[in-house]
């Protein structure tokens, strides 16, 4: 089964990326299929998300094994100006709208390589499939479709899996690795909560307000950043790919607060002497997005990241909890905070809400505490709290952590002017209308709740009354070796 509905697992998980916009899923489908020659899976899909970013940040196109042919049949697809070229990419980009919606493509195609090939007798050659061959390969399949009541991508799909498997002496389980598996390696997560920085002292009395207030509060507020679909709508109008959030305790300087994560498909960009990174127009698009949540939210600072588990794991920053099988409760959460802090751990390292358990961070730079003491003092919190609950592993971080001071920033514009200071006026212009449009609702929520706590609020300016202000600092907390 796993071989059989390789696509169809795969177009879900296209969809599930793209919140369920078919005419997005569609898009990033036609990607993978233009990146896809010679390309493993994981390759691929780093191609076509790093593709993705750059375009939706005003950056160069340059992805592919070769960019500089790629680069152009890319932009096309992104642009609407172009679609996807050759009989092989084609029909692969056919297979996988099989399950995002077969109605766009031909009826029966089926995808024909060198694997598929191969498992018909054919030589490999470095010339790539004939069209002769691809008419035969597409025969043979349909005509055992047929005899086997497949369609024909899956019974592509399944000899393709087990000639990988075959040739390259791997497991059948690793050869079935398809764009959902390669999607999971990809996924990161900013870290947001609704109630303000008390320094800001906007709604100062909600933040000692009882714990179902601060839960009705944060409800509202995360409501006004969805639309009528329940979409987000920041990620929505920027072009960030989420697959969405999830609700899990929000922890900073030693306080736990309701929160939330946002879900995200972060590529890697490899390179030889650093292994994975991410790109900048990835961490520029991911930047924007977290600082526009923080500077509409009043927050004083707001991370992102995204595990790597590789080695060695002396560089390894990020301690995970894993096999709880769902979010940890606010009175798991600031147990476990109490913990790590008892055990020498400093107040930064605040659990990461994940829907297995949390991830904790370490920056030796601001802790002074190396990687292995920081492993050591988080086995000893866990095993105090969880006891034989779950299962932990290390990795390393890639991400950010932008840092303001809301004493001197009370509008936010250290968060919301990043795309600006980047040199994308393109981005920069989303921002300001998506902060002009949310405002708004947010302005009318804390109006609400000043009224029910008897509580002092100051409105939002919009983006076009703001003051300029001076580049501010922000604190970066994973440096370009953080892996």
């Amino acid at each position: 089964p796993l071989a059989k509905f390789w696509y169809e697992r795969s177009g879900k998980a296209i969809l599930e990326l793209t919140g369920g916009d078919i005419d997005k899923a569609d898009t990033f489908a036609q990607l993978l299929a233009s990146l896809s020659t010679l390309t493993p899976v994981q390759n691929n899909l780093d191609f076509a998300l790093r593709a993705w970013n750059q375009f939706h940040t005003g950056g160069k196109i340059n992805v592919g094994m070769f960019p500089g042919k790629m680069s152009k049949e890319v932009l096309g697809i992104l642009d609407g100006t172009g679609d996807v070229t050759g009989l092989k990419r084609g029909a692969f980009y056919a297979n996988l709208m099989s399950e995002i919606d077969p109605t766009r493509v031909p009826e029966g195609a089926v995808t024909v390589d060198r694997w598929i090939l191969e498992a018909l007798g054919f030589e490999r050659s470095k010339s790539g499939v004939t069209a002769s061959q691809n008419a035969f390969g597409q025969e043979r399949l349909q005509k055992l479709a047929k005899e086997l009541g497949w369609e024909p991508h899956q019974v592509q799909a399944a000899i393709w899996v087990a000639q990988k498997a075959r040739k390259e002496g791997r497991g059948f389980l690793a050869a079935s690795f398809d764009f959902s598996n390669a999607l999971e390696t990809t996924r990161g997560q900013v870290s947001w909560e609704a109630i303000p920085h008390p320094d800001i002292q906007h709604l100062p009395k909600l933040f000692t307000a009882s714990p179902e207030v601060k839960a009705d509060y944060h409800r509202a507020t995360a409501a006004a950043f969805l639309d009528d679909a329940g979409q987000d709508i920041v990620a929505k109008d920027l072009g960030l790919l989420s697959p969405g959030d999830f609700e899990a305790p929000a922890a900073f300087e030693g306080v736990v607060q309701p929160g939330a994560q946002t879900l995200l498909a972060v590529p890697a960009k490899k390179t030889a002497k650093a292994g994975a990174r991410i790109d900048p127009d990835t961490r520029l698009l991911i930047d924007v997005y977290a600082g526009l949540r923080a500077g509409l939210l009043r927050q004083k600072a707001i991370a992102w990241h995204r595990p790597v588990f590789q080695k060695p794991v002396i560089r390894h920053n990020g301690y995970s909890l894993q096999g709880i099988n769902r979010s940890l409760t606010p009175e798991e959460t600031t147990a476990f905070y109490d913990a790590i802090q008892k055990h020498g751990g400093p107040a930064d390292w605040a659990p990461i809400g994940t829907q297995d358990g949390a991830n904790i961070l370490n920056f030796e730079e601001f802790s002074g505490i190396s990687n292995k003491k920081f492993h050591t003092i988080l086995d000893q919190a866990v095993e105090e709290v969880f006891e034989k609950q779950g299962k932990s592993v290390t990795f390393s971080s890639e991400g950010n952590y932008l840092d303001s001071n809301p004493l001197e920033d009370l509008n936010g514009q250290a968060h919301t002017s990043i795309a600006g200071r980047a040199g994308r006026p393109d981005l920069q212009e989303r921002v300001d209308d998506l902060y002009t449009r949310i405002g708004p609702k947010l302005d009318a929520i804390d109006e609400t709740f000043a009224e029910d706590l008897g509580d002092t609020f100051r409105r939002r300016i919009s983006s076009d009354q703001r003051p300029a202000t001076k580049s501010p600092t922000l604190d970066t907390r994973a440096p370009a070796d953080a892996t």
